[in-house]
């Protein structure tokens, strides 16, 4: 499964940026690499509200948006 965040609203930390979501990206089908539709976007997306990712500063410090994306190795 492959799911991807778009994260904004930067927030400059002493070494890093925090990124809070804005938005869960939807993939060009709906559906993993596996062919399986993403389980339950709404929920997803609702759930990863209170999800926030810290980049190191001198990668992220002039960044207004980054897009961040999980999958699932076996």
């Amino acid at each position: 499964m492959k799911i991807t965040f778009v994260m904004g609203t930067p927030d400059e930390k002493k070494h890093s940026v925090k990124f809070n979501f804005l938005t869960l990206e939807e993939t060009d089908d709906g559906k993993t690499k596996t062919g399986d539709l993403v389980p339950h976007p709404e929920e997803i997306a609702k759930a990863a509200k209170a999800l926030a990712f810290y980049v190191p500063k001198p990668i992220a410090e002039h960044s207004k948006r980054i897009r961040v994306t999980l999958e699932e190795i076996a």
